[in-house]
């Protein structure tokens, strides 16, 4: 018969302080998290882990947000995948409520000051994949990874790490392509189809360790590139006098549309960029839009990844004039 309470330790209540408060959050992951900002917001809230901030399931879980945020994405295409994936142990109600929400959650962090463009190097180090790819810029917003934060995970992951750079000619950042002879696991990829102007030749470049490359030579379609396109590369290779000029001129043109856009009033944020264009978010994205395009300026509209955001690629200079006078003509 048991007359006396026991406890693993033993403790006076007495001598211990008394805390008071609205709510008490125990657990340190994404809901817990989640639950003390919103309590927060009524009342005196508590947060109490087992560890350090971030020592929780959630990291070990190694999850992620299932949403339709790409242009041309559906939240048709996420409830089918997860569903399979579980294989029956899911709830088809849960699933559709818990993707459909996912974008204003996604919007939310942002709005929070998230950062997805930082890598988990905690993360991505715990997880089994074989391949992980990176971009950097990327697109639509233009930002780049930290250089000494993905050499950090190409030492240390054991698959193959690559690197889309398409964009990074208009970064003033280094490219991974200085590493790839030192690692056995770094792709970097690059293309035509940006700085040098050539995307109708739908040609691009794999950068990696000679024995990456031997393998890949294997699996590589016979006649891959036709000879009219071997000859306009090199034509173009060969004919680049004029390539930093250009970039200089492209990187004064951007930085210039980035200021005229923090004094617009239509304009909510722009986006730092290392690419040839801007992500600006809009109070009114759409209206933006349709007033660009009936003046024939075609935009980009990215407002299934970030709201009310608009993608404006950066042209000439006598383009740019133009699509300065046409906004700053929009009233919303």
């Amino acid at each position: 018969m048991i007359n006396k309470i026991r406890y693993i330790n033993d403790f006076d209540l007495s001598s211990i302080p008394i805390i008071e408060t609205d709510f008490l959050i125990i657990g340190g992951g994404a809901a817990g998290f989640r639950s003390a900002i919103e309590a927060g917001k009524h009342g005196k809230t508590i947060l109490i882990t087992k560890d350090k901030l971030g020592e929780s399931n959630t990291l070990y879980a190694q999850g992620g947000i299932a949403v339709a945020m790409n242009v041309g994405d559906q939240i048709i295409f996420h409830v089918d995948d997860t569903l399979k994936a579980g294989d029956g142990l899911c709830d088809e109600i849960a699933v559709k409520v818990m993707i459909e929400e996912g974008i204003d959650r996604v919007d939310e962090l942002i709005s929070w000051g998230a950062n997805f463009d930082k890598l988990n190097i905690q993360a991505i180090l715990a997880s089994k994949a074989k391949v992980l790819f990176l971009c950097s810029p990327n697109n639509p917003v233009g930002s780049v990874l930290s250089f000494e934060d993905i050499e950090t995970v190409v030492s240390q992951f054991s698959g193959i790490v690559v690197c889309d750079e398409a964009y990074i000619e208009w970064s003033d950042k280094k490219s991974l392509v200085e590493i790839v002879e030192k690692y056995d696991n770094l792709i970097v990829l690059r293309t035509f189809s940006k700085i040098w102007g050539l995307a109708g030749i739908r040609c691009g470049v794999l950068i990696a360790n000679r024995e990456i490359v031997n393998l890949l030579s294997f699996i590589q379609p016979l006649f891959s590139q036709s000879d009219l396109t071997a000859d306009v590369i090199l034509s173009r290779l060969k004919n680049c006098e004029n390539f930093g000029c250009y970039r200089s001129k492209m990187i004064e043109l951007r930085n210039d549309f980035f200021a005229f856009l923090t004094k617009l009033n239509i304009v909510e944020k722009t986006f730092e960029s290392f690419a040839n264009f801007l992500l600006v978010k809009f109070s009114n994205g759409l209206k933006v839009e349709q007033s660009l395009a009936a003046e024939k300026i075609l935009v980009a509209n990215c407002s299934n990844q970030v709201a009310n955001t608009l993608r404006i690629a950066i042209g000439t200079e006598t383009e740019m004039e133009r699509v300065k006078k046409v906004m700053r003509n929009i009233q919303l």
